[in-house]
């Protein structure tokens, strides 16, 4: 491979990893801070499932096989910091979640929340944490 072509790959990759990194000024500090825990989502789910929004980041495959009750699937390309759609605005906060605590795109989905100045917050651990203490999953 000629060194052009392998410039141009590496540049492609890290144009890709900052798109989806949300590399703007949100640190993982705030992404931190925006963690709740499974019983209080479930809890508040429970309580009161219309004032909430809960977005899916994790591929089609893994929604379809099953998912938080109530949860749309969303990539975080999908999302615009500078140009959110209103609907979000609807909810007193979006939850997002991903399979486990380190999973990439929720956290770059959450970060993109956070830019477009929308109320969100992430599931503690994800759908292995709520899988893990039995809570409620849909199915198709």
């Amino acid at each position: 491979m000629n060194t052009r072509r392998l410039i141009d790959i590496l540049a492609a990759g890290v144009i890709t990893v900052a798109a989806l990194s949300g590399c703007n000024t949100t640190s993982e500090v705030e992404v931190d801070k925006a963690r709740v825990s499974p019983e209080k989502v479930r809890d508040w789910l429970e309580k009161s499932p219309s004032k909430f929004l809960v977005v899916d980041a994790r591929p089609q495959a893994a929604f379809a096989e099953g998912h938080l009750p109530g949860a749309v699937r969303m990539d975080p390309g999908e999302l615009d910091p500078q140009d959110p759609d209103p609907k979000f605005g609807a909810y007193k906060s979006v939850i997002v979640y991903g399979e486990s605590p380190a999973y990439g795109r929720a956290n770059a989905l959450t970060k993109r929340f956070l830019e477009a100045g929308v109320s969100v917050l992430m599931l503690d651990g994800g759908f292995k944490a709520w899988r893990d203490r039995g809570y409620s999953i849909e199915q198709p």
